[in-house]
């Protein structure tokens, strides 16, 4: 998972559009004039998105990601292009997600088994969409392999 969303299929990812869309109607601030400026943002691709990026999934094994921490939003980390893109925004909430990729042939399922905060769920189209991956067959092409970690939540949306 080294590698951006976009480049599966060698399209953009829109991280940036997407995480704005995601923070509905959050004010203007130094963060995203710099991205517009330093032309990091496509604004007539963020006024075409369906969906927003309310939250992101990440392995945290240690457990580092607590409700109340500050959320930076940068891109390009560690390097001489980094520039912070968003407000700082607090976590609201922490799901556990788990996905069991199970021998399909055995059990003639379609896809693996996703499960957040053990719940078993059937439909992860709305998980996949908010997590900013054009469909769900992008998101397992993502998520190839079994996997646990967490939903950082920062905005309402809850699963």
């Amino acid at each position: 998972m080294a590698q951006e969303m976009g480049a599966l299929a060698g399209e953009p990812t829109y991280f940036v559009e997407k995480l704005w869309k995601g923070l509905g109607d959050e004010p203007i601030d130094t963060g995203f004039q710099q991205a517009l400026f330093c032309n990091r943002f496509d604004m007539p691709m963020y006024k075409k998105l369906e969906f927003g990026k309310p939250h992101t999934i990440r392995e945290d094994k240690a457990h580092r990601w607590k409700v109340g921490l500050d959320i930076h939003f940068y891109i390009d980390v560690r390097k001489i292009s980094m520039m912070r893109f968003a407000p700082v925004k607090k976590v609201t909430a922490i799901q556990e997600l788990e996905i069991q990729w199970i021998d399909q042939d055995k059990c003639k399922l379609e896809r693996p088994l996703v499960f957040i905060d053990g719940a078993w769920i059937t439909d992860v189209t709305e998980l996949a969409l908010n997590d900013g991956f054009p469909t769900v067959e992008a998101f397992f092409t993502w998520f190839n392999t079994d996997f646990k970690g967490r939903i950082i939540h920062w905005s309402d949306v809850r699963y």
